[in-house]
């Protein structure tokens, strides 16, 4: 989809509907840009209040049922003894 045409309230709506159909409880929204990320989380997002982050500094807190994140910002799964 082109800039500007509603690719995160498209987001939100598929993200909304797995979550309440209870087929999702976890959800990931990966983004490229930090703007975009927090646009997105008072935007589009702002409805899903409290079961909502931001996943910063690699760490992920398992209180929450929607992720926003960086790609960048994703812990990675290597293992120290490999």
């Amino acid at each position: 989809m082109a800039n500007g045409t509603g690719k995160s309230y498209t987001a939100f709506q598929i993200i909304c509907r797995l979550w309440k159909s209870g087929s999702k409880k976890r959800i990931l929204f990966l983004a490229d840009r930090t703007a975009w990320i927090d646009q997105t989380a008072c935007g589009d997002f702002k409805h899903f209040k409290d079961a909502l982050t931001i996943i910063k500094h690699k760490k992920i807190d398992n209180a929450y049922n929607i992720y926003l994140a960086l790609y960048q910002g994703l812990p990675d799964n290597k293992s120290e003894d490999a």
